[in-house]
């Protein structure tokens, strides 16, 4: 999977002022929508996809909530992007694709957290 790029169309940080005690932090990772983009801008071969999505952080305790919600484009062979998309509208991804999505999207997620704390 290469990525293509990415955006952000939402980013919420609160801060909660509570100690630190008994401070368990629960990650959410939500899909909503996954699309083929029609492109000539690469190969034959290869199509770009697009996926929507929103990534929470909650700091249990009422310490902090994190919300972010963005875009990220992948290139794809055609016939693995029209597998994943097929199994998308199934509510299913394949594993090696969601492990390399979800990995992108918790390091691009630490790293805006980190510019705006």
């Amino acid at each position: 999977m290469k990525i293509a790029g990415f955006n952000f169309t939402k980013i919420s940080i609160e801060k909660f002022p509570n100690k630190l005690e008994n401070l368990k932090i629960n990650t959410k990772i939500d899909i909503s929508k996954i699309d083929i983009v029609d492109s000539d801008l690469i190969n034959s071969n290869e199509t770009f996809v697009s996926i929507n999505f929103n990534y929470e952080v909650l700091y249990d305790t009422q310490i902090a909530k994190i919300d972010i919600g963005g875009k990220v484009v992948v290139v794809l062979d055609i016939e693995k992007a029209k597998e994943i998309v097929k199994q998308w509208q199934e509510k299913k991804l394949p594993d090696d694709f969601k492990h390399d999505l979800f990995n992108f999207i918790m390091k691009i997620g630490r790293a805006s957290c980190r510019e705006r704390v």
